[in-house]
């Protein structure tokens, strides 16, 4: 077996960690992961499982095993039947040796040292019942730093499409659930809400494996320091029958678990610089005094003011960095 030392409280825990890949597609990006991995990644501190749902396992095992032999890593390739991402996972978690399940998205390149700050948080965060990791699509943008519900109660990407590099992507924090794409959780945990729900419609698995964690009292967590690429694969959307799935399931469930300030980061990344030319038609040019609620990065009202230098605008603004960026923009901000 190979294992993970994590301190804790002056002793050191003997952890590992069981890295699942469902798989259907091409062997070709799962060549890029596991390549990603050993290259990323201490050797002693993780086995790979490979859910080859829908290939023979021949032909899987005649691609990776150069790699598992050469850097001498315990990889397992697994046959399970094609059965969708719940049951499939599912059956792979069945043959884990470790104390922590990871499964992670064929199509992701973990970057260096990707892992051991999820292990970290989930080991030291107090009530962690699971955790995921900081993804960027090619350009450098945001994929995901967590996941919230929107007024509807759809689940819904956080700072979607920001620079991967703002404040809230680099540091540590509780979400309403993580990515399926890449998530931690401790194999005990993962038993005892009976994993994945094999009812689930694909795009929403893994959201109602965090519901399910959540509502058993403990936290969806996000690692700053995990970070992965995206270069390949296209986000999944999550559909309106799986939207009204994970509705009818949890119903008014979803308002006890909503966590403050979610939704104000589901808004889009132009909603922070937009100069919204289409209300500034509606403001009367004789207008003086002007409250502008949701100002968001000033942009509107620094329109305000370049059309009419007597005009005198306040904002309101509920997100810190934005209310900054607002405030020498316009003559005084409020934030909250």
């Amino acid at each position: 077996m190979l294992y993970l030392a994590v301190r804790e409280e002056g002793r050191f825990i003997d952890l590992m960690i069981s890295i699942i890949i469902r798989t259907s597609a091409s062997t070709d990006a799962l060549l890029d992961c596991t390549h990603s991995i050993v290259e990323n990644t201490p050797s002693d501190q993780y086995e790979i499982l490979i859910a080859a749902a829908g290939h023979t396992m021949e032909s899987v095992r005649e691609r990776l095993s150069p790699v598992a032999n050469d850097r001498h890593i315990d990889m397992r390739i697994i046959d399970v039947p094609l059965r969708g991402f719940s049951e499939e996972n599912n059956l792979a978690a069945l043959d884990a040796k470790g104390e922590f399940l990871l499964f992670l998205h064929p199509a992701l390149k973990p970057a260096k040292n990707w892992l051991k700050p999820m292990t970290t948080l989930a080991e030291t965060a107090s009530c962690c019942g699971l955790v995921g990791s900081r993804i960027l699509r090619a350009d450098g943008s945001i994929e995901h730093i967590g996941l919230a519900f929107d007024h509807e109660g759809s689940p819904q990407r956080m700072n979607d499409g920001f620079p991967g590099d703002i404040p809230q992507a680099c540091e540590n924090g509780e979400c309403e659930a993580v990515s399926g794409s890449c998530l931690l959780i401790r194999k005990s945990i993962f038993q005892n809400v009976g994993g994945f729900d094999s009812n689930a419609p694909n795009a929403v698995a893994d959201v109602d494996l965090c519901l399910k964690v959540r509502d058993a009292g403990l936290k969806a967590l996000y690692a700053s320091d995990s970070v992965l690429l995206n270069s390949t694969a296209p986000t999944m959307i999550i559909d309106n029958n799986s939207t009204r799935w994970l509705r009818k399931k949890w119903g008014d469930r979803l308002d006890t678990l909503r966590l403050a300030g979610s939704l104000t980061r589901l808004r889009p990344y132009g909603y922070y610089h937009d100069a919204r030319s289409d209300l500034l038609n509606l403001i009367p040019e004789s207008a003086r005094l002007i409250l502008d609620v949701g100002c968001a990065g000033g942009s509107f009202g620094r329109s305000i003011k370049e059309r009419n230098a007597s005009a005198v605008v306040w904002g309101i603004e509920i997100d810190d960095d934005a209310a900054r960026a607002a405030q020498p923009r316009l003559d005084r901000v409020f934030v909250g």
